[in-house]
């Protein structure tokens, strides 16, 4: 799978990623764009590009990202 770059999914003037509703979102649309569920069942490492603009991510943020999608693939 080609890397992800966030930089189409997100504000322009965005230079920060906070907020675990944001964080969904932007899974939501990935989700939906990419097809990420069948992808995570593959070998493949999946890339998630972030823009060099954004100065900080938030927990919350990443959380709201990656929380439930980790919980499902589960330890390996």
């Amino acid at each position: 799978m080609q890397p992800i770059n966030l930089d189409s999914h997100i504000d322009r003037k965005m230079n920060a990623l906070v907020g675990r509703s944001l964080g969904q979102r932007i899974l939501k649309t990935l989700e939906d764009e990419y097809a990420l569920s069948k992808h995570e069942t593959e070998a493949e490492p999946i890339t998630i590009v972030i823009p060099e603009r954004i100065i900080t991510i938030n927990k919350s943020w990443f959380l709201g990202m990656f929380e439930t999608k980790i919980a499902n693939l589960g330890s390996r």
